[in-house]
């Protein structure tokens, strides 16, 4: 993909422990050996589902790899399947010790928890409603001390309010480009309620393509608006 000149990397995460279905291998471990092949691409996973893991640990797993890569992380997150994959992800939270029906609580508040971790000079300590702990650092931390960008997923109301109130971009896909601009028009008036600039929240679109014709696959490419190549 670096040498194709594309600008992104993105995997998975999605464990489904016990399930072969779509079972991924760990992201972070993979995104560690992706960082020691590269230099230049951006590397990113998406949907990590970040309320499976403790944030403490997360935060400081995440900085060792963008340290690895040498500030070229970036990361996509959600809270979990809760479709066709459900069952899956209830086990996964049952394995992990958390409870499935918080997992969007637990997701907000270990963001807020990994930003603080990420540029503490000073121990710092957290009191939450899901993490506790008394004041600590990591290290390594992120490089040059950086907020690692962190996408967020989703299209239903409660997820798309978490994207405009704490995260750095919206990663979401889309059937059609009508839908698409309708739900971002959609972000940008919720970004507005809390008092942030819509253009500060970047947006990575997934189109998924199935053309034996690779002219007619870059026509349907180039009618969604500010596309770039993502491998």
């Amino acid at each position: 993909a670096e040498r194709s000149g594309f600008d992104q990397v993105w995997i998975g995460d999605m464990p489904h422990i016990g399930m072969e279905d779509r079972a991924h291998a760990d992201p972070i471990a993979v995104l560690g050996a992706i960082a020691a092949k590269t230099t230049t691409i951006k590397i990113g996973v998406v949907p990590l589902v970040a309320p499976l893991r403790n944030p403490v640990m997360l935060a400081q797993s995440l900085a060792t790899v963008d340290r690895l890569a040498g500030g070229r992380l970036v990361l996509g997150m959600s809270i979990g399947s809760a479709n066709r994959w459900a069952v899956s992800a209830e086990l996964e939270f049952d394995a992990s010790d958390a409870a499935f029906h918080q997992r969007a609580g637990r997701l907000s508040e270990a963001i807020e928890v990994m930003r603080k971790l990420w540029t503490a000079v000073e121990p710092v300590g957290h009191e939450g409603r899901y993490y506790r702990f008394p004041p600590l650092t990591i290290q390594p931390r992120p490089m040059h001390n950086r907020q690692i960008p962190i996408y967020l997923t989703g299209t239903e109301e409660p997820a798309m309010r978490r994207v405009a109130r704490r995260a750095d971009g919206w990663f979401t896909s889309s059937p059609s480009v009508a839908l698409f601009r309708e739900r971002k028009a959609k972000l940008d008036a919720m970004a507005r309620e809390f008092g942030r600039d819509p253009a500060q929240i970047g947006v990575a679109l997934q189109a998924a393509l199935d053309y034996p014709d690779r002219v007619r696959a870059l026509v349907l490419v180039n009618t969604f608006p500010r596309f770039r190549r993502r491998a």
